[in-house]
């Protein structure tokens, strides 16, 4: 199949669907219920389809792999080729996404002209900035590439998610170890993989001489560093507990714990709430209550949109709590660095997986929750 009309298979989950079907990293999904994959997204809990007929095509065994389930994630990672954002990519929707996924493919002469196509399309104060930053330094651009980026972490990083800034400072460090500057380099690396784990940035440390990190893993595996007792902050006044939670969740099922700290909301906090729509759709037996935590009372009236998929919950009656924090108590316990920071926990306390509670993420925990 055309690379242009395909996405990637980047990773795949053990014990998920996607592994019992023989799926690989670089196989190709070619299309599902009928439709070319190149017009999809590749976070398929965007899709409302409740029958799912996929088409997978490996090219190191040349052989059509087909795949019908519910709604349910198949449990892989999906991107899109750099041969489909090429050929796909519209400069006045100024979405950086494809472009950060173009950069980890290592597209860089097609992120210079696409990422720069963009941003004549509106204001800097976007992602798209240290994104051309990076295509301008990979090109050779240096003097360039360190304004746009230094622009970037100075006027406008913190509008935005930890990843774009994980693509600044990367680039920075690098430069600070283009001029001798070890000890800086090394830290500012650091940084930059803390807030975007990613093979050439972990390359770049070892390089370095310094030990090559791998993605931290704080919680996974661990019990719960304590209880805790919230108010309600909407509908019926009720104080909830974790461990009366935990003591009515069957074997098998998962409490869901998603900590928002210092925000009521954000754009990262509705995606996870549609995931959690489909998660309640498509896992019912094995999902059980979701708990979100804030220390803000108050939802922010200039921007409806980061609460419309709470509002969907709601309205469908799924099974989830919003706790007041208001000392900020358990966001200390865990110490997210983002927000929203999502954890899967069995009914014994254990901590099964941290972190977005992407589709992968989920079969992790349901594969350890009923081992």
């Amino acid at each position: 199949p055309p690379l242009a009309r395909c996405l990637e298979v980047r990773k795949v989950e053990p014990g998920s669907l996607a592994e019992r079907i023989l799926l690989v990293p670089g196989d190709l999904l070619v299309s599902m219920n009928g439709q070319s994959a190149g017009l999809l997204s590749p976070k398929l809990w965007k899709s409302t389809a409740t029958l799912r007929e996929y088409i997978f095509y490996s090219p190191q065994t040349r052989e059509r792999i087909e795949l019908t389930t519910t709604g349910i994630d198949p449990g892989c990672e999906l991107r899109r080729t750099p041969e489909l954002i090429k050929a796909s990519y519209k400069p006045e929707t100024r979405d950086p996404e494809p472009l950060l996924e173009l950069w980890e493919a290592g597209g860089f002469a097609s992120l210079l002209e696409l990422s720069g196509a963009a941003l004549q399309k509106g204001a800097k104060d976007s992602p798209l900035l240290p994104l051309h930053g990076a295509a301008l330094y990979e090109t050779g651009q240096i003097d360039e590439a360190v304004k746009v980026l230094t622009l970037y972490m100075r006027e406008y990083v913190r509008g935005w998610t930890t990843d774009y800034r994980g693509v600044a400072t990367f680039y920075l460090g690098l430069h600070k170890a283009s001029q001798g500057d070890m000890e800086t380099a090394g830290q500012v690396l650091a940084l930059a993989y803390a807030d975007l784990p990613q093979e050439r940035i972990a390359d770049a440390i070892a390089n370095l001489g310094l030990p090559r990190p791998s993605p931290e893993v704080v919680w996974a595996g661990r019990s719960a560093p304590g209880d805790y007792e919230l108010q309600t902050l909407e509908g019926d006044a009720k104080t909830i507990t974790m461990s009366e939670a935990l003591l009515d969740l069957a074997d098998g099922r998962l409490l869901l714990l998603c900590l928002l700290s210092s925000y009521r909301g954000n754009g990262p906090y509705d995606e996870f709430m549609q995931r959690y729509l489909t998660l309640v759709r498509d896992f019912k037996p094995f999902v059980g209550p979701l708990h979100v935590v804030t220390s803000v009372r108050d939802r922010y009236p200039d921007r409806p949109y980061y609460f419309e998929a709470e509002d969907k919950a709601r309205q469908a009656r799924a099974p989830f709590e919003l706790l007041f924090d208001p000392e900020g108590y358990v966001s200390a316990l865990y110490g997210p660095r983002v927000s929203p920071f999502v954890l899967a926990l069995d009914n014994r306390g254990t901590i099964l997986s941290e972190g977005s509670l992407e589709g992968m993420d989920v079969w992790r925990a349901l594969v350890a929750a009923n081992r």
